[in-house]
């Protein structure tokens, strides 16, 4: 709660010297309706595809680009977080096609996501330069010892005025969620509880800015934490990767469109002037399929596509193998910590006893039958984790080969651990199981240039797919 005490100082100074006098924004209809979009946990799913009944940016683009050009007073773009890390388009340029495209949709804000950190902090900086709109975070510091202090790039909410209204949008991401990201990115900031602080904020943006409405953007799941809050008008969720529509018992609408913009959420707001605020009367929510929904793609996206498709189509369309048959998320799983394992005995001086890799989140989708590209690799196995070998006590394997929660192949197909010259054993694995605290281990080897995504691209391409 170290983060809470000073942010509330700060409110309370706010409501002292914030100036309570209202602004001017012209004509106040007697009733207006507020209509919200949202995408959560976008993944850089950029281009249409059909076979994953995969919209893309253009189509759902296209829409949202009609809808504030019919009605941009009372149209609101948002992101709940998670918009760039996953797909091929995205990867190989860093997010900045994603975000050109979303400066072109104009969007309104986004919330930072844990894999928004995946790149690290240099190129999450350089993403937010580029941000067209304000980069949410209420409850991200740095952890430096007793300083509080949010990155200068993220700010805690942002105000939206249109003709006779301000809109007030607060972002926050899910509290103490560094095992999401990895420790050694994670372990320079400190994610607080936040709804006190949201709490705070909305009665901020409420009594010192005159904000008529008040939403809340989350990259967090966990709908029912906000069910409390008094100041907010409409929850928009993240991570979970769930497909959430509801109200609260107190009418405030929630929603959450699941991922890779299979849906796109919308919350509308009926507004009457009381007071000379508006307050809501009344709300609907709804998730839209953008796949069958939206079928016409937006020029203004396809072009900004078209300049990054040479660059792309390079990386992306090689051809690393053709499958016979569909391969689970699991045994590729499998394949993967083949991979590592084979690698660093092959190339390195240990003796490697196992390859791992995390399950859950490690491995993203199952494989099909055809011709399976880089780009088809990014999707499945998004991550840019680096090689890592562990060497540990050999009365210490058991607690790693025995976990439910690793992806694991053995050398020879055998549970029992190579013991080498120096009296230790040796695995495997990714940077991001590596430097997990909960892992006992003597010492940690990173190979910081070798990525293991090539390490799977040469191993398919080389010796094909077999467990």
């Amino acid at each position: 709660m170290k983060k809470l005490v000073t942010f509330l100082f700060i409110v309370s100074l706010s409501f002292i010297t914030s100036c309570s006098q209202e602004e001017d924004l012209g004509y106040k209809a007697p009733e207006r309706t507020l209509n919200f979009y949202a995408l959560n946990d976008f993944h850089g799913a950029f281009l249409y595809k059909e076979e994953s009944e995969q919209a893309g940016l253009s189509r759902i683009g296209n829409f949202l680009i009609e809808q504030k050009e019919n009605d941009p007073e009372n149209t609101f773009i948002l992101s709940s977080g998670d918009m760039f890390q996953g797909g091929a388009e995205s990867n190989i340029t860093r997010g900045e096609i994603v975000i050109e495209a979303m400066n072109e949709i104009g969007f309104d804000s986004m919330t930072i996501g844990n894999h928004e950190f995946d790149w690290g902090e240099d190129v999450l900086k350089e993403m937010a330069s580029q941000m067209e709109f304000p980069f949410l975070g209420i409850n991200v510091f740095y952890e430096k010892g007793n300083n509080d202090e949010r990155p200068s790039y993220l700010a805690p909410s942002t105000i939206v005025k249109k003709e006779g209204i301000k809109v007030g949008i607060i972002g926050s991401i899910m509290q103490n969620i560094d095992s999401s990201i990895i420790a050694t990115i994670a372990e320079d900031f400190y994610f607080a509880p936040a709804i006190d602080m949201i709490e705070e904020e909305a009665k901020r943006l409420k009594n010192n800015e005159n904000c008529d409405i008040v939403v809340l953007s989350t990259h967090d799941g966990a709908y029912r934490g906000y069910k409390d809050l008094e100041n907010v008008d409409a929850v928009f969720l993240g991570h979970e990767h769930d497909k959430l529509e509801g109200k609260y018992d107190t009418g405030v609408p929630y929603v959450e469109g699941l991922n890779y913009g299979k849906y796109l959420s919308h919350i509308s707001l009926d507004l009457k002037l009381e007071n000379n605020h508006y307050k809501v009367v009344d709300s609907s929510v709804e998730n839209i399929d953008t796949f069958s929904t939206f079928l016409t793609n937006s020029p203004q996206i396809d072009t900004i596509y078209s300049r990054y498709e040479d660059e792309i189509s390079a990386i992306r369309d090689e051809i690393l193998y053709t499958f016979d048959s569909r391969v689970s998320k699991n045994n590729f799983g499998r394949y993967i910590a083949k991979s590592l394992l084979d690698y660093v005995n092959q190339n390195t001086e240990y003796d490697v006893s196992m390859g791992c890799i995390n399950s859950g989140g490690g491995v993203r989708d199952n494989i099909l039958p055809g011709e399976f590209t880089y780009g088809d690799l990014i999707k499945v196995y998004p991550f840019e984790n680096v090689l890592t070998v562990l060497k540990i006590k050999p009365e210490d394997y058991g607690s790693y080969y025995s976990r439910s929660g690793l992806l694991k192949y053995y050398h020879d197909d055998t549970d029992e651990p190579i013991i080498n010259s120096d009296g230790y054993v040796y695995i495997a694995t990714i940077d991001y199981v590596a430097y997990q605290n909960n892992y006992t281990k003597e010492e940690i080897i990173p190979f910081e240039t070798t990525l293991c995504r090539d390490i799977v691209a040469t191993n398919l391409k080389t010796n094909g797919y077999s467990i």
